[in-house]
């Protein structure tokens, strides 16, 4: 917010809108931004599993076992 602040007041500008990277999600961040009535656009923050893991999407759900089948075969 400090940095904002510094490029409205030495630039000028009338913010409006400010687009934000994922890591400025937080509350006191949206807070302020809202209690000054700025709009925000916050990118969202994709979660990248390690090699060799699997996606939730790719377990297949068993209603008769009542169990999640792991694509492995395991």
């Amino acid at each position: 917010m400090a940095r904002l602040k510094r490029q409205k007041e030495r630039f000028g500008f009338e913010v409006e809108a400010v687009a934000l990277d994922a890591g400025y999600l937080t509350s006191p961040i949206c807070h302020a931004l809202k209690e000054q009535g700025i709009f925000a656009v916050i990118a969202h923050h994709r979660f990248h599993p390690q090699t060799g893991l699997f996606h939730k999407w790719q377990f297949k759900y068993n209603a008769e076992c009542n169990v999640y089948k792991c694509p492995g075969k395991q």
